[in-house]
């Protein structure tokens, strides 16, 4: 059997009174609103611990929620430049992927028409390189 908390057996004898008067029943509702508070403020410290176990230097002094703020901008901002990041290197190998992808076609086409015979024009090699090499410096960020 669980102890039972002191502001609710307080609030118990409040309300057993014989004589119990309005003040006293306020009284006994005020222990029960004070416990729910005590119950919320101890799930928040148990849930929020995390904050002040590995808090950082900037941190120190701050309220709990001030910090939970703060770093979950932060992890925002973060989230954008990611994804931000991540459109620009999928832009960049889009342009590489047209360009083999039209190397392929050249390629292709040229065997149709020579029935697979290699009759590669140095001029068009020369161009497929140049755009390859141009779109790969653009995605490693060598341009």
């Amino acid at each position: 059997m669980s102890k039972q908390p002191e502001a609710l057996r307080l609030a118990d004898q409040l309300e057993r009174m014989s004589l119990s008067t309005p003040w006293d029943k306020a009284a006994a509702a005020e222990l029960r609103r004070l416990h729910q508070q005590e119950l919320a403020l101890i799930e928040w410290i148990e849930k929020t611990h995390w904050v002040q176990v590995d808090a950082q230097p900037l941190e120190l002094g701050r309220h709990r929620a001030d910090v939970i703020q703060m770093r979950v901008a932060s992890l925002h901002a973060a989230n954008i430049d990611c994804v931000n990041h991540f459109n620009a290197i999928k832009a960049e190998h889009a342009e590489l992927l047209a360009v083999l992808k039209g190397f392929s076609d050249y390629v292709h086409a040229e065997q149709s028409a020579t029935d697979g015979a290699v009759t590669y024009s140095t001029t068009a090699i020369n161009h497929w390189a140049f755009l390859a090499r141009d779109a790969i410096a653009k995605a490693t960020g060598a341009a």
